[in-house]
């Protein structure tokens, strides 16, 4: 199953509640991290042997990007923690805001924020599951229903 199919099914159960509302509760991140490190699947194409998935560099995606109702993503290198570490800034919800620290992975970046771990990914509009973010080409997404763009 590829990173896309496993985020869409994910986002299919429905909403996670955040961690800190439940007891003792421990956050499974092996689905997670197995997306993060899938290996995309090479397929032959007529004559020529190509990857499924173009490799990510998240690099490429410092800066801003513009999520729904004022949400947006901040995204810069923390070359405090070294090379593929980033800090990512960000109103994920109406009432929640926070600068997490992220490590760039095979398909994306990798970060835990209080409502979960996450794997950033590349994605357009439409993945983001979200009507206003439909035509946009260029969008990172957190899960279905988050997602952040640029123009």
């Amino acid at each position: 199953m590829t990173a896309m199919a496993l985020l869409a099914a994910l986002g299919a159960c429905g909403t996670v509640e955040p961690t800190d509302s439940i007891p003792n509760a421990t956050v499974d991140t092996s689905v997670i991290d197995a997306m993060a490190n899938e290996t995309p699947a090479p397929m032959n194409v007529g004559d020529e042997m190509i990857t499924a998935v173009e490799p990510v560099d998240p690099a490429q995606w410092v800066g801003r990007w513009t999520g729904v109702e004022g949400l947006y993503l901040d995204i810069q290198p923390d070359p405090a923690r070294g090379n593929g570490a980033f800090m990512l800034e960000m109103q994920y919800t109406l009432d929640d805001t926070g600068t997490f620290p992220g490590d760039a992975v095979a398909n994306g970046i990798r970060f835990t924020r209080p409502d979960g771990t996450f794997l950033l990914t590349a994605t357009d509009g439409e993945a983001t599951g979200l009507k206003y973010l439909l035509d946009k080409q260029d969008c990172l997404t957190v899960t279905t229903g988050e997602g952040y763009c640029r123009d």
